[in-house]
């Protein structure tokens, strides 16, 4: 594995081993569930429920607003209880679907799909747009936006950025330990390959130093 590093920089505690060797654990939603039309970059989610309609975990409750733009799913099943502006971490009053969770988590029943091997470059593209794919940072761009370039043959590499640094930010160390860890060379290539790389470039795939699974 190659590794590229520099002199000097800042290097404050991370915090990082308050989450990185702890469990998995499956933990349901309680109460109203607020879901914000605008968790991501670009325009809004537009509705496509209303007050007092009944909606199942796994359904579309909001479409995408244009092309930078992601849906957004229901994860209860449950009453939509009010759309009205909703205040968000960022301070701002933003425009939200409320659902009264109902406890059940009935599942929407979802359609059957293609093989991935079997589908072509465009539809693997809309399928990541109409899952609502967006990205873990604080922008939450669009995931389609990003395998939409004008013009794909002229990219030859991708990077793959699995490295955090922030201290304290340790849901995507986390991720990058329990789950990027756990994968052998074939798996990640099998992963990462088919959801990124049918652009054809070469992938790599990059984690901070002090994140490998070891520590070294």
């Amino acid at each position: 594995m190659a590794k590229l590093t520099f002199k000097g920089g800042i290097h404050p505690y991370d915090g990082k081993e308050l989450s990185k060797d702890k469990p998995i654990k499956a933990v349901l939603p309680k109460g109203d569930l607020v879901y914000p039309l605008s968790q991501h970059i670009g325009a809004p989610a537009k509705p496509i429920v209303a007050k007092g309609d009944h909606v199942l975990t796994g359904q579309k409750i909001a479409e995408a607003g244009g092309f930078v733009s992601a849906p957004v799913y229901a994860t209860v099943s449950g009453t939509v209880k009010a759309i009205e502006p909703r205040r968000v971490v960022t301070g701002d009053n933003v425009m939200s679907i409320v659902v009264e969770n109902d406890g059940l988590y009935d599942e929407v029943e979802y359609p059957a799909v293609k093989p991935l091997e079997d589908m072509t470059r465009e539809e693997i593209i809309a399928c990541i747009k109409e899952a609502g794919i967006v990205g873990m940072g604080g922008a939450g761009f669009p995931t389609h936006v990003k395998l939409s370039p004008k013009e794909p043959d002229k990219i030859e590499y991708i990077i793959a950025n699995c490295a955090e640094c922030e201290p304290y930010l340790t849901t995507p160390a986390f991720f990058t330990f329990s789950i990027i860890s756990s994968l052998d060379s074939s798996e990640i290539f099998g992963a990462s390959t088919y959801s990124v790389s049918f652009i054809s470039p070469s992938l790599s795939i990059t984690i901070e130093f002090t994140r490998s699974p070891t520590g070294t």
